[in-house]
């Protein structure tokens, strides 16, 4: 009976902490937003995290809008069907 409830109680956790975006659910390493944007744009999901990657380290202006894209871009429950032949990407 314990076992059960806990197992039922972890796993709530977990579909919270992903609604939250704090665990990742399909492509994306943190809250999937480069993942978001090489899909949109349908490039490859490195040149994303790259072109983040120096923004953050040389001028700082790429976190505040990182923020804000994993705060307001919808959670998807599935990765899209077309995400590995729109960005290359193995899922």
């Amino acid at each position: 009976m314990n076992k059960q409830k806990l197992e039922d109680n972890v796993s709530r956790v977990r579909r919270e902490l992903i609604a939250f975006k704090l665990l990742p659910y399909g492509p994306g390493v943190v809250g999937g937003v480069c993942a978001a944007i090489a899909y949109r744009l349908a490039i490859p999901t490195w040149i994303v995290r790259m072109t983040l990657f120096l923004l953050v380290l040389c001028s700082g202006i790429g976190l505040i809008p990182y923020l804000l894209l994993w705060i307001f871009v919808p959670n998807t429950e599935r990765t899209p069907s077309d995400y590995t032949a729109r960005t290359g990407d193995s899922v």
